[in-house]
């Protein structure tokens, strides 16, 4: 039997992070906006046992990825999207990653970003 696998959705997860390739963005942590889709394998029995153990955890996951965004300078946004999305695979129970990076302030009159998806 194939596994059953289900998203775990976090949206709009506010970050400030040190990223950016102009001098000017070396000056101070940037606002970012970060959407992620986990699938993940369902437990055996599914959700009736109620348990926490057995399912990712979407606090767990956005204090991880606000810790990332703050660990080091990065230069693109699309190394800080990998990084993520390795942060994500990187639990046994994730087969897939959608991340989505916005930056919020980087160009006048818009919201730019990049969206990446990476399988296990």
């Amino acid at each position: 039997m194939p596994e059953r696998l289900y998203d775990v959705l976090i949206n709009d997860l506010a970050c400030a992070a040190a990223i950016g390739v102009y001098e000017h963005e070396y000056e101070r942590l940037q606002p970012l906006r970060i959407s992620l889709r986990i699938s993940a394998v369902e437990p055996a029995g599914g959700f009736v046992s109620d348990t926490y153990a057995e399912v990712i955890s979407y606090d767990k996951v956005a204090a991880a990825v606000r810790a990332l965004c703050q660990k080091e300078h990065v230069g693109l946004i699309e190394t800080l999207a990998e990084r993520i999305a390795a942060l994500c695979l990187g639990n046994p129970l994730t087969r897939r990653v959608m991340v989505r990076i916005e930056k919020i302030e980087a160009v006048a009159g818009a919201i730019v970003g990049v969206e990446i998806v990476r399988p296990k």
